[in-house]
């Protein structure tokens, strides 16, 4: 793919990340800068895909105070203890892959993910894996509290995603159930 397709991958990867967080009811936006330390997300979660035209992982790292925010149920019903939080961050993850598999599928991009897995820590880094990949941060925000998303991807040579989207290669949509 060339660098046209790959800015249009990215595109992508933000307008899912924003549906994805808009749909648990908070504000989001895309954070050009952040005074945030990259230090204080404490809670990654990580979900690698594989697929005949690429293979790689997307990361989604928050602070505490973010997932509280987006949390499905009050802090005070007693649903957000530390176990609650890593699972809601990989839920959060596996819809946010769940919006990218489609749009990517939807441009002839087949990609079948893995299982999201979250970790906690403080002062949590994170590296590219294979130096070749295509990857990119973006850095996003509500109320002034930052959170990260990272695509990485290696493409299959001859890959190429479609200029227009085909909405014939879908099945369903965000947050449908299907059955089979």
């Amino acid at each position: 793919m060339d660098a046209d397709a790959w800015r249009r991958v990215n595109d992508m990867v933000i307008e899912c990340t924003l549906a994805t967080l808009q749909g648990t009811g908070v504000a989001v936006t895309e954070a050009r800068e952040s005074r945030q330390l990259e230090s204080e997300l404490s809670n990654v979660a990580v979900m690698g895909f594989a697929g005949f035209h690429m293979r790689g992982a997307v990361l989604l790292a928050t602070s505490d105070e973010l997932l509280m925010r987006t949390f499905p149920r009050p802090a005070a019903e007693g649903g957000a203890d530390r176990d609650a939080l890593l699972d809601w961050s990989g839920e959060l993850l596996n819809h946010l892959m769940g919006r990218i598999k489609a749009e990517l599928g939807m441009h002839g991009i087949l990609i079948e993910p893995g299982t999201p897995t979250t970790i906690s820590g403080v002062g949590v880094r994170v590296g590219a894996a294979t130096r070749n990949a295509h990857c990119t941060p973006h850095r996003f925000q509500v109320d002034g509290d930052a959170f990260l998303v990272r695509f990485e991807a290696l493409e299959r040579p001859g890959a190429e995603l479609s200029e227009q989207a085909d909405h014939s290669r879908t099945v369903g949509g965000p947050g449908d159930v299907l059955l089979f």
